[in-house]
Order: structure tokens, then sequence, then C-alpha cells
């Protein structure tokens, strides 16, 4: 059998705010993996899903280094990736623009990434 792949997206009430903008996202690589009532599966017409730095579930070890350098923290197999910069914003944020929080998890098992976790926070 084929591994799957369970996709999560995430809108956290304080950080995305009454619009319940969307904040993360979490998925899953692996054989255990199955859709159920409250978490289908994803339609064929979306998939495969993938990160715009060609980085997602199943890429090898060697390739995070490649594009992330050496991770912020490593705990047990998750390895870590924070920024923390600005970014130009709408005026609200005036003179210095917005603040910006991104952090990229990945879970290594046998030189392949079988879990990844994204967020991302603006404020002023």
């Amino acid at each position: 059998m084929a591994p799957r792949q369970r996709l999560w997206i995430v809108s956290n009430a304080e950080m995305g705010g009454p619009e319940r903008l969307v904040d993360g996202l979490r998925a899953q690589y692996g054989n255990r993996i199955d859709a159920s009532p409250d978490c289908p599966s994803l339609p064929k017409r979306f998939q495969p899903v993938s990160l715009n730095r060609e980085l997602w579930l199943g890429t090898v070890e060697t390739s995070i280094r490649s594009k992330f350098g050496s991770p912020s923290k490593t705990i047990g197999n998750w390895e870590q990736f924070y920024y923390l910069g600005k970014t130009r914003g709408d005026g609200k944020c005036a003179p210095d623009g917005y603040d910006v929080i991104n952090g990229f998890s990945v879970k290594i098992e046998e030189g392949v990434v079988k879990d990844v976790e994204a967020t991302q926070v603006t404020s002023c």
C-alpha cells in the first residue's frame, strides 16, 4: 500500500482574528493514516499538495538543508526553523510595517520528512 498524506488547515481564533484567517497547517505521511467521517480524504483534484519551496512530505532530509540551512532548534526527530522580520503593510503599521514570525517544523524518520507543521503570524 502506498503511504497516505493527511492535511489540516488551521485557523487559530486568537491569531486568525474574527475573520478566522488561516495561520498554519499540519501534514502527515505514512501507512497508518486513515480517513474518517470527521476528516475525509482530500479530493484528488487538490492533490498533490506542496509548499512553494518544493518541500513537502516524503522529501529527503538533505533537501531541507540545501533550502533552509541548519535548523534553529532540534527536539528528537523534529527540526524547527524560525524567521522573525518585518514586511511592508497597508499603512496600518506605519512607519516600520508588520512584524512577521514564521515557524516551520519537520519530523524526519529514516531520512525522509514524515510530518510538516508551518505557521505564520503578522502583527503591528
